[in-house]
């Protein structure tokens, strides 16, 4: 999809826009003025029963029960290394690129930086934290771009108060 002029092109460099969730991820591409969805992970929830994990064992009359949250958290750890696991290969493959956006809930945040390989960890200009799974990929490049924005706002205003010293220095001298 071709991506509005007002919006960064990412001309002549490859860039990924990594928006995670609990369990999806969508992988953008954006190059030359386009973006497009090269990558989309979904791993499915296991649906279990009230009733598994649960266990009842009697010793010398003693009666000892388990509940199925154990089970659950085991799951739980269990879906979330496949999903790591899963974004890690996807982002192995794309080792021609010069810039990665994250977008990802806070409490994702260590997980997804630590599915993304040694070679790209450099790479990654900018975290996003928030749900932005179903935000449309127009709206992920106006927050990039208003992240560079600002950042050049900041350039501008340190360049003026050296310039700003640099002067009083210099009629500092002259009153000598």
């Amino acid at each position: 999809m071709k991506i509005t002029k007002d919006l960064p092109q990412f001309m002549n460099k490859r860039a990924l826009l990594v928006v995670s969730g609990k369990q999806d991820a969508h992988i953008y591409e954006a190059v030359n003025g386009t973006v497009t969805l090269v990558e989309e992970i979904d791993i499915e929830t296991p649906h279990y029963s009230g009733d598994e994990g649960f266990s009842v064992r009697s010793g010398k009359g003693v009666y000892v029960s388990g509940s199925s949250k154990e089970l659950r958290q085991s799951l739980k750890e269990k879906l979330m290394s496949d999903y790591i696991e899963e974004l890690a290969s996807v982002l192995k493959k794309h080792k021609q690129l010069k810039e990665i956006y994250l977008f990802t809930p806070s409490y994702m945040h260590k997980h997804i930086e630590s599915a993304i390989p040694a070679t790209l960890q450099k790479k990654v200009r900018e975290v996003f934290l928030g749900n932005f799974l179903k935000t449309h990929p127009f709206k992920l490049l106006e927050k990039i771009n208003r992240v560079y924005e600002d950042k050049k706002i900041v350039l501008k205003r340190e360049e003026a108060q050296k310039i700003l010293k640099n002067t009083k220095q210099a009629n500092g001298k002259r009153k000598k």
